[in-house]
């Protein structure tokens, strides 16, 4: 009876350990279901913020391709414009030139008059040519303050080394006063627009005597002399 009764009492006493060890399993269980449902969130979590950043990184290398060819596109566009600039302003040149040098060669016969009637005026004119000379020569002014704006240019090359490009030799004049081709005198003035000849200047040239001919020149003033000498 009384190992009964001993029997009842421990297994009294086990219930409520029991529980307890069931109730710490529980609880041990529910930790180690909540820290991998952690540990699954934080993977998770990780590689959506993986996927996240690749497509952050993509985005942007895309923007910045197309960026590259915006500026690329502009910088060839901007080229093409300044081209399209500088032709417009050359052929805008090429035009106005043309066009003035039309109109300056109908001119030139004018121009050339008024240059003679100035260099065939008397010393001591009377006063009704006077009063013409000094309207002539405002036309003139006129005339030459309008072609100014334009970079028309009259050039006189007296004294000047001769430059066929520029210049139209009409005479030549051997002279041993000179070493290189050098303008003696001006028949008709030139004329240009900027740097483009409308009409060279028409001049007489004094060249140097080619040295074989200097040569044959002493020896004959050399051959007279001793002739006159032995004639004496």
């Amino acid at each position: 009876m009384t190992q009964t009764k001993n029997t009842k009492q421990e297994k009294q006493t086990q219930k409520p350990e029991n529980e307890a060890k069931e109730k710490e399993r529980s609880k041990m269980e529910s930790q180690n279901q909540n820290e991998m449902k952690q540990d699954e969130k934080g993977s998770a979590d990780a590689d959506q913020t993986t996927d996240q950043k690749e497509s952050t990184d993509k985005e942007f290398a895309e923007l910045k391709e197309k960026l590259a060819q915006t500026e690329d596109m502009l910088l060839r566009e901007r080229a093409e414009f300044q081209n399209y600039r500088k032709r417009t302003i050359k052929e805008k040149g090429d035009i106005e030139r043309f066009v003035m040098q039309k109109i300056l060669t109908e001119l030139l016969p004018a121009l050339d008059s008024f240059d003679q009637v100035f260099h065939t005026e008397g010393k001591n004119p009377s006063e009704e040519v006077q009063r013409v000379l000094e309207g002539v020569k405002l036309i003139q002014k006129q005339l030459w303050e309008a072609f100014t704006k334009f970079n028309v240019e009259e050039f006189d090359p007296t004294g000047d080394l001769f430059d066929p490009n520029g210049m139209e030799a009409l005479t030549r004049i051997e002279s041993d006063e000179v070493e290189n081709e050098i303008v003696d005198q001006v028949y008709q003035k030139g004329y240009k627009i900027g740097d483009h000849i409308v009409r060279p200047a028409r001049v007489a040239v004094k060249v140097p005597i080619k040295k074989e001919q200097t040569e044959n020149q002493q020896n004959k003033q050399e051959d007279n002399k001793n002739n006159q000498e032995e004639k004496e």
